[in-house]
């Protein structure tokens, strides 16, 4: 559907232009918030994942949440031991049979292969974790609050007290002892000062008179490990992760008594192996890379930034520089009019745009962005520390724990506000003007639909810091700056505040503008979607060495026998079908120059062939019929297509047709018996064509999770019917031999 989306405010209209990628309005899944929450914690669950569910459970019925803990396996002797000392029951094993969409709270992990069966079909509603970030991704914005501490419990504690909810004396005890474990009574490396600072002041609550002697408790029960087998020990606390795309399997498990754990080495080692050859999971000591803390941390928003990236940057570079953290704000693109002006009225320089020659490893903090796509090249190879967002959880993964606050609100400058507050940091007059002006423009002055009454909070304590006497003017004048878009060429226009999102397993792109004045932007809808139309239109010419090939041996030879002048008229038809646009839309000088080269090439073949060396043409051996291949391609692109148009439907039916168009040079060379070398050379090439085709598909799924099946399906479908020839190819031609079909099975 090729729609312009207008949102009329009172002063301020918003319009979306998108293309698939996809151009369509989006909708988003209104939440029953009577609906019940499924809280839980990962696989064969440690004192830590069952205490932070029951906790957590506690936690949201306190924010008017209807939530429920639940396990993922049999409890350690440890964590019934704790249960028992403070009278809380178990939670019930999770039933088999959760319906899809069921909304479900994940904590002390967040990897899928450590939660819940076809967790990738649940409603994930909130993530609360100090491990790495995993595999999981949601479609909606969600609450994730990752840090990288000792314990779940530390994290949840804190929660707590930002939202000033009550902790009870059961509450107390459970986060108590699970610091206590995870932390091994604060020994444990992992330990950090907030887990220490957070445990003396639980400890007071909870009424546990001696900490040195409830924890021996709690390790004796733990460690009583004599009537476990060798197998029930490997799998203690065991998860699964994957490292370097290894998959790897770590069981846990503490002792008072090392000696008589040496004693089962042997055995203990065995199990290790015997699990090994169940799965492909490795066994060996890790070891997690140390940090440099004086090296810099570079601190970015996303691509084409708008006012929230740019300003979010600026922000939490002040931020993490107030916490000791050597960093650096750059951008990813031009600044948009509005944030100019913003940089401007506070004095600010804009950031430097970040350099090509980023070394792998380097320390980055994401900000207003955690989709890969939407990053900096090669943001799999950085080493993500931070990621402050507002919207769904992308496909970024970290191979250690970091610092996540992810919340649902309408600008990523009321997160950041939150967490000065929390960490009791000084909020200066111009980051308290960036903070103001961010979500004034990312919420359109509070009107935007995706605005909470956190964000009115926020907005409502910002305004004295950052001394705006006329908030309302000073929003009109930050909207006329960024609405004045007469000098934008539509192109700029759609990539403005342009971001990339996978829907679905289809790829979406979004660009956002704001103007005052819509009649001026709907003047310019056709020309707009024009430019969405070229940008949906990505093009592979690798065929081109194929045509060339062919043309040259015609040429060379005074000849085309051996080739099939039905087979080139099938790709005249699936070029012109392709490139009609070419009269219509203009996308560059190379994209033009490209197709009027594939059209003018082919056609010209056919000139060779059926006029200027008719005489050498094997008309007798060229008899396939064609119609057998037009006719179903053409009813297929009219029943699958991306879009019901003509050009859409024409460009669709040249996919098709091209998947099969080599079908009566296959059929001509079968018949003849024979290929000469250079024929074999030409069909080699379009095999290859669309042999790489297919990889590009592979590592497009791969690296962007995207997937046309239109376009794979039919790459696939032309490359089997290349199979038996490219062995012909490689055993024969190559070796300097002529193809024979006789040999053929």
């Amino acid at each position: 559907m090729n729609t312009l989306v207008n949102r009329v405010f009172p002063s301020v209209s918003k319009f979306v232009l998108k293309s698939p990628l996809g151009y369509r309005a989006l909708s988003s899944t209104q939440k029953n918030v009577n609906k019940e929450t499924i809280v839980i914690g990962h696989r064969n669950p440690d004192t830590d994942a069952i205490t932070a569910a029951i906790v957590y459970t506690d936690l949201l019925r306190q924010m008017n949440v209807n939530a429920k803990a639940y396990r993922l396996g049999n409890l350690n002797n440890e964590t019934k031991f704790i249960l028992k000392q403070v009278g809380i029951k178990e939670p019930d094993m999770l039933p088999d049979n959760i319906p899809d969409g069921t909304q479900v709270a994940l904590v002390d992990h967040n990897e899928s292969q450590q939660s819940i069966e076809n967790i990738h079909k649940m409603c994930i509603t909130h993530v609360i974790d100090h491990h790495k970030l995993g595999d999981l991704t949601t479609s909606e914005p969600v609450y994730l609050r990752f840090e990288p501490v000792g314990c779940t419990a530390t994290i949840l504690t804190k929660i707590y007290r930002e939202n000033n909810l009550e902790i009870n004396q059961k509450m107390a005890f459970l986060l108590t002892s699970a610091i206590l474990s995870d932390t091994l009574h604060l020994r444990s490396p992992t330990t950090t000062n907030d887990d220490r600072k957070i445990l003396e002041y639980l400890v007071p609550i909870a009424k546990i008179d001696n900490i040195k002697s409830y924890a021996n408790q709690m390790f004796e029960a733990k460690s009583d490990l004599k009537e476990f087998s060798s197998k029930q020990i490997l799998l203690l606390d065991y998860k699964t992760y994957t490292f370097n795309n290894e998959k790897w399997g770590i069981g846990t498990g503490e002792t008072c008594d090392m000696n008589k754990m040496l004693e089962r080495k042997d055995d203990l080692l065995k199990e290790m192996r015997n699990e090994k050859k169940r799965s492909p999971l490795g066994y060996r000591a890790l070891s997690s890379a140390q940090k440099n803390v004086n090296k810099e941390t570079i601190v970015i928003g996303h691509r084409n930034p708008d006012t929230d990236a740019i300003t979010a940057a600026i922000v939490y570079t002040d931020l993490l520089r107030q916490m000791n953290v050597n960093a650096k704000a750059y951008r990813l693109g031009n600044l948009n009019n509005e944030t100019k002006f913003i940089l401007k009225q506070v004095g600010i320089k804009e950031p430097d745009l970040l350099p090509d020659n980023i070394p792998d490893g380097t320390q980055v903090a994401l900000v207003d962005h955690n989709e890969s796509q939407q990053s900096m090249e090669n943001i799999h190879k950085m080493c993500i520390t931070h990621v402050i967002d507002h919207h769904k959880l992308g496909d970024l993964t970290t191979s250690e724990p970091v610092y996540l606050r992810f919340e649902p609100v309408g600008c990523t400058a009321t997160i950041l506000t939150k967490i000065y507050r929390e960490n009791n940091l000084d909020i200066n007059q111009k980051m308290a003007f960036l903070l103001t002006s961010a979500i004034l423009s990312d919420t359109l002055h509070l009107r935007s639909p995706t605005t909470t009454n956190d964000d009115r909070k926020i907005l409502e304590y910002l305004v004295p810091i950052a001394k705006i006497d006329n908030i309302k003017s000073y929003a009109n004048q930050m909207f006329e700056a960024k609405s004045d878009l007469k000098e934008f060429s539509s192109k700029q226009i759609l990539l403005l505040d342009y971001k990339t999102y996978t829907f679905n397993n289809e790829k979406w792109g979004i660009g956002t503008g704001e103007t005052c004045d819509m009649n001026k932007m709907l003047e310019r809808k056709d020309d707009l979607l024009k430019e969405m139309r070229n940008e949906k239109k990505r093009r592979d010419f690798s065929h081109l060495a194929a045509i060339i090939i062919l043309l040259a041996k015609i040429w060379k030879t005074r000849s085309c026998a051996g080739v099939s002048g039905k087979s080139v008229l099938l790709y005249a038809i699936v070029f012109t079908c392709r490139y009609l646009d070419l009269f219509v839309h203009y996308v560059s000088l190379y994209n033009t120059i490209m197709k009027v080269i594939y059209l003018i090439s082919t056609y010209f073949t056919l000139y060779l062939i059926y006029i200027k060396f008719k005489s050498t043409y094997d008309r007798n051996h060229d008899t396939f019929r064609i119609e057998l291949l037009l006719l179903p391609s053409a009813a297929l692109a009219f029943v699958w297509n991306h879009e019901f148009s003509v050009l859409e439907i024409l460009w669709t039916f040249s996919i098709y047709l091209e998947s099969v168009a080599i079908l009566p040079q296959l059929y001509m060379v079968t018949k003849t018996g024979a290929a000469e070398t250079i024929t074999s050379h030409y069909l080699f090439a379009l095999g290859i064509y669309r042999f790489l085709y297919i990889l590009n598909w592979v590592y497009r799924y791969y690296m962007e999770n995207f997937l046309d099946w239109l376009s794979i399906g039919s790459g696939i479908v032309q490359t089997i019917l290349y199979c038996d020839f490219f062995y012909l190819y490689v055993t024969k031609v190559l070796r300097g031999r002529q193809i024979r079909f006789s040999e053929t099975v």
